[in-house]
């Protein structure tokens, strides 16, 4: 009783504090924010995908196809039927059934297809053999588009989560949380430790799963001074914590061990002034992903190349209408010894970001030439001495990529999401993907390392399956103590409680 007293009299004497929890409420209208969230996390948590047998036999070529690191394969499966504008292709329809999500193969075509249920999803894909010669390969053009409805879920939802956690970022905002640590802690200068435990306080059962497994507490989040101004220069950092992963999921750590040292890749984004709005990295060494950005006052602040702040090219990510970025990209890939470089792929990121509707685009703009270096190992596996590697692979990997840039004659390989609020149904999204590519030696070798590097045994996808359904319930848990309908429940039971 007196250690309860003593920590309201802490919160009280405390000034008031903008947290992760008050981000989520404030994802949508009328602090509804968390019952939005909660709608995509019980629909993931139910989605046991059960297919039909022909749709089964699908998936079986399908990966048949990429065992044997075969495209044209693919193509000419009897399951692949005619489509518009001399594209061979399939399609799958989706719904949500009691105990299963339901997906089958269907001839229904993309343009006549209207979805009216939350959970509904239609996709087409199609490839397209282009009659061109002199190349490394067949060429082909693939597409895939995809529609789908979700209950309240939209952009705007997305860009004021992203609003909110910028606010808790604000550096004022971390001063004033250092007033809740605990007296154990006081001595310790690090803010990022309070930033972060502020997190777990808010999400207490869903984190407590978590952080067994994951670490986070080596981010940095710190304030900082330019020209008489605060900001913050928030760098998150995420590992997992491999030991106790093996004492508890031996297969997924098994996974994740092969895949040491497999990639890096890191992105930075930057607005039409050449300065850099974010970082991300995912790699498969100890950090297996890194966030790095700057803020202040709930937006984002741009840094030069000196990562010194740009205040007049600071916004809200919510106000982003008929905003263009760069992406800049850099990416390594070792298989047994073989490095293939890529420095400076550049690309373009678009968003529209409207009242009722939303887009977003991403084009590929140009790939650099890829750096082979390196040799294979003494020890390799099977499947690497049968491809028999010839010397001109950098070549290879070139113009593989070179034609993705030429897609849409000359438009650029691209993938674009949108979201439409204006229907009675639900929020329509809809996605599109389109690239020409070649069927060369490239795409066998990185079919091949895709399917016997990322491929995951059985036991491995049970243990998954295991996690991914425990937190998502401790997810849920932790989202109903800040969900309007839960609140109006507890509310009306408290009504029905005689008082004493």
């Amino acid at each position: 009783m007196k250690y309860a007293v003593l920590a309201l009299l802490v919160i009280m004497a405390c000034p008031p504090v903008y947290n992760w929890s008050d981000a989520l409420v404030d994802m949508a209208p009328h602090g509804r924010g968390a019952d939005v969230a909660m709608e995509i996390v019980e629909f993931l948590s139910k989605a046991r995908v059960r297919t039909d047998a022909k749709t089964g036999e699908f998936f079986d070529t399908l990966g048949k196809s990429i065992a044997r690191f075969q495209i044209s394969r693919l193509y000419e499966s009897e399951l692949m039927r005619d489509l518009p504008d001399g594209f061979k292709g399939v399609a799958f329809y989706g719904r949500q059934g009691a105990a299963h999500y339901h997906m089958g193969l269907t001839d229904a075509d993309y343009g006549r297809v209207t979805l009216s249920n939350p959970g509904e999803f239609f996709t087409q894909m199609g490839l397209k053999k282009l009659d061109e010669k002199d190349r490394g390969g067949t060429l082909f053009t693939g597409t895939i588009a995809a529609k789908a409805v979700f209950g309240e879920f939209s952009h705007q939802n997305a860009a004021a989560l992203t609003d909110g956690l910028l606010k808790v970022l604000d550096p004022e905002n971390i001063k004033k949380m250092q007033c809740f640590k605990e007296r154990q802690n006081r001595h310790i200068q690090n803010e990022s430790l309070q930033v972060v435990h502020e997190y777990y306080k808010a999400f207490p059962l869903s984190t407590d799963i978590l952080k067994q497994y994951v670490f986070i507490y080596h981010s940095l989040v710190r304030r900082y001074r330019h020209e008489g101004r605060e900001y913050t220069r928030s760098h998150f950092r995420a590992m997992f914590l491999m030991d106790r992963l093996r004492a508890d999921y031996p297969a997924i750590a098994a996974h994740l061990d092969s895949l040491r040292n497999f990639y890096t890749v890191e992105m930075s984004v930057l607005n039409p002034q050449g300065n850099t709005v974010l970082t991300l990295t995912f790699d498969s060494k100890d950090d297996f992903f890194s966030f790095y950005t700057y803020t202040a006052g709930g937006m984002v602040i741009p840094r030069d190349r000196n990562d010194m702040p740009v205040f007049d090219e600071a916004f809200f990510p919510s106000q982003m209408e008929n905003a263009v970025f760069d992406a800049r990209v850099n990416t390594l890939v070792n298989v047994y010894g073989l490095k293939f470089i890529s420095q400076g792929i550049k690309g373009r990121i678009a968003f529209d970001l409207g009242p009722q509707k939303g887009r977003l685009e991403m084009t590929l703009v140009d790939f650099p030439k890829t750096l082979v270096t390196g040799r294979l190992g003494s020890v390799v596996p099977a499947w690497v001495i049968e491809l028999a590697i010839p010397q001109n692979m950098g070549s290879i990997v070139d113009e593989f990529f070179e034609t993705m840039i030429n897609s849409r004659e000359g438009k650029g390989a691209f993938i674009a999401m949108e979201w439409d609020e204006s229907s009675k149904n639900g929020v329509d999204f809809s996605f599109f993907a389109q690239s020409d590519f070649l069927d060369n030696f490239y795409v066998r070798f990185a079919m091949a390392a895709a399917n016997y590097q990322l491929r995951t045994t059985g036991q491995a996808r049970q243990e998954a399956a295991s996690f991914v359904e425990g937190y998502f319930a401790a997810l849920i848990k932790d989202l109903n103590l800040y969900s309007a309908k839960g609140s109006e429940a507890a509310y009306a039971d408290a009504a029905k409680t005689p008082s004493d």
